[in-house]
């Protein structure tokens, strides 16, 4: 199934000149209602327009200007999750931030005390005056379908779904009809189309409709229980409590680890190291997957059971396992490089920056140890898919300052995750940073309120410094919602009990499960050729992380060859044209060819 899956034909034309233009107008008119049909009255696109916003006025030494609004975007009217806008010369505050695309905006600004102790208090703001400022942005393109296509394996006879979705807060009732046999005697594979909202997501449960219920096996944090499905996939199969965007094996094989020693090319200064390496769900049972990459730093505390420091560990094993599961992030190899305890600090922090009392920062050698020894070890024993875009980073305090670095003085990491990132232990980087190119990688930052203010703590203090760091990204041209988020970690500390409570919403921006091919979509809804005359390009409907290319026959479709450029949709969803560039015979017939890239 998954090599069907992996490439699609579709969209016949069976083009011949003079003699039968009737013919051809007829069928070019029957695909145009097709595409156009499934283009009206849809809901809005998930893609983002860069909104700037800007205020002049003078709020005081240690208070904030943030913007609130009426979409998630800008925090749904929460102080706590308003935009913090940026200060700038002659007190104008600035800040450009991405907002869905169709919104009926509202917002407006308000004043904010930057105390740590104060930012979580929903009180803690200043509103302007006056009615709401409005801006209305212009919706993107609509969905080439309509609502969501669900596939369930279920040994109910009637199976139905109860759900809600996009932002609705009534909840419905759908039968499920029957779709094909199951995977064994006594079970049935159905389906349900044209539920809920394209591109918004879904929160739901199965039920047999006589009071048994089918929920997540893990906790969601969505639903009275706690245990409601919850995906933003537009397409998908449920099978066993897990959600795919493509065809699964009959039996899913569980995440396993294993345990590899690398050893150091750069040493000195780097000595060689332990790393885990975290495989994830069907990594045995789907031979065709390849899968994007994290490297975790203080690798020996990301796993479940660990306690290296004494507050337990990231458990980002089981976090990633219970969000791939749920459809909300991207299966995943996690690697976790064991931290050296004698040379730590020194090994992540940026050149030109020491840490009291260590050796100067050297984090550039540490890289080197990551991109020319670590992950060639993992290229050449796991199915690992290592460009740019698929290649992150992670750390914490010291390893998050680090993994900061690596996404904007690398080329190799198109993610960082930085918990709380030890920023004033790095105080020269820090202000080199808006001297620095933007880089096409997205940036997850965060910090707690009780991780200790200006003068608060005699250790330190990582409440102040990753803001400014996120103002030098956010000067430098990274986009929150898009590029970069910054989360506040409300009443928590410096310690991994806090990182693992805000891992999940990191995992969901770096690696969101709509950021690869959903070969489940695209079979139920393949491109289908719209050809709008003779010499004309041949319109049809892409999906994301898709390429496309046409391919002519003469007919009886027995000799398929290239006849365009090929294309790779980078948006949700488009309407797209090929142009033919082979010579056309009398008699011809086309179809688009369709590959997944992750």
């Amino acid at each position: 199934m998954a090599e069907e899956i992996a490439t699609g034909h579709t969209g016949f034309i069976n083009r011949k000149k003079e003699g039968s233009t009737k013919v051809m107008r007829a069928i070019a008119l029957v695909f145009s209602v097709v595409v156009l049909l499934a283009w009206e009255g849809m809901a809005r696109s998930p893609e983002r327009e860069v909104v700037s916003f800007s205020i002049t006025t003078n709020v005081g030494f240690g208070n904030n200007i943030h913007v609130a609004g009426n979409h998630p975007d800008l925090g749904n009217w929460n102080p706590v999750a308003a935009l913090k806008l940026r200060w700038t010369s002659g007190n104008v505050w600035v800040g450009d931030v991405a907002i869905q695309k169709g919104t009926a905006l509202e917002y407006k600004f308000m004043s904010r005390s930057f105390a740590s102790n104060q930012f979580c208090n929903g009180a803690n703001a200043g509103w302007e005056g006056g009615a709401n400022r409005t801006r209305s942005l212009a919706p993107g393109p609509l969905a080439p379908y309509q609502g969501k296509v669900i596939y369930y394996y279920t040994s109910w006879s009637s199976p139905a779904i109860i759900y809600t979705s996009g932002g609705d807060t009534n909840f419905y009732f759908a039968p499920m009809t029957v779709a094909g046999p199951g995977r064994h005697a006594g079970e049935q594979l159905f389906r349900v189309e044209g539920i809920g909202e394209e591109g918004e997501w879904i929160q739901f449960v199965m039920t047999d409709g006589q009071g048994q219920f089918d929920k997540s096996p893990f906790i969601t944090g969505v639903g009275a229980e706690g245990n409601d499905y919850y995906t933003g996939l537009d397409g998908f199969v449920l099978q066993d409590g897990h959600l795919f965007n493509y065809w699964p094996a009959a039996s899913v094989s569980a995440p396993r680890k294993e345990m590899r020693r690398v050893e150091s090319g750069f040493f000195p200064p780097i000595t060689g190291r332990d790393v885990v390496v975290v495989l994830p769900r069907g990594y045995d049972s789907h031979p065709w997957k390849r899968y994007p990459v994290v490297y975790f730093q203080d690798g020996q505390n990301i796993t479940n059971g660990a306690n290296v420091f004494g507050n337990g560990s990231w458990e980002a094993d089981t976090t990633a396992h219970r969000e791939a599961a749920g459809g909300r992030m991207r299966e995943v190899i996690l690697v976790g490089v064991y931290s050296d305890p004698n040379t730590r600090r020194a090994d992540y922090n940026p050149p030109g920056d020491t840490y009291v009392g260590e050796a100067a920062g050297r984090a550039d050698a540490y890289l080197n140890f990551l991109v020319h020894n670590v992950r060639p070890t993992m290229d050449t024993h796991y199915r690992t898919l290592n460009d740019y875009r698929n290649t992150m980073i992670a750390g914490s305090s010291m390893g998050g300052i680090c993994s900061v670095y690596a996404a904007t003085d690398t080329n190799v990491f198109g993610g960082a995750l930085a918990m709380s990132p030890a920023v004033t232990r790095a105080p020269n980087y820090r202000d080199a940073l808006p001297g620095k190119p933007k880089r096409p990688a997205r940036v997850y930052m965060d910090t707690g309120t009780s991780e200790g203010q200006v003068g608060t703590l005699p250790g330190g203090y990582y409440w102040d410094d990753p803001w400014i760091a996120y103002d030098h990204l956010v000067a430098a041209g990274y986009v929150p919602n898009r590029d970069v988020i910054m989360r506040v970690g409300c009443g928590q500390g410096h310690n991994e009990a806090a990182w693992r409570t805000r891992l999940p919403e990191a995992f969901r921006f770096l690696l969101p499960a709509r950021d690869e091919p959903n070969r489940i979509a695209q079979t139920f809804w393949p491109p289908v050729i719209s050809w709008t005359g003779e010499g004309q390009p041949l319109a049809f409907a892409a999906h994301q992380h898709f390429r496309y290319q046409v391919e002519q026959s003469p007919p009886g479709g027995t000799a398929w060859t290239p006849a365009s450029a090929s294309l790779v949709e980078t948006n949700p969803w488009a309407f797209r044209s090929l142009s033919s560039t082979s010579p056309v015979a009398e008699h011809q017939w086309f179809r688009i060819k369709s590959e997944p890239r992750d």
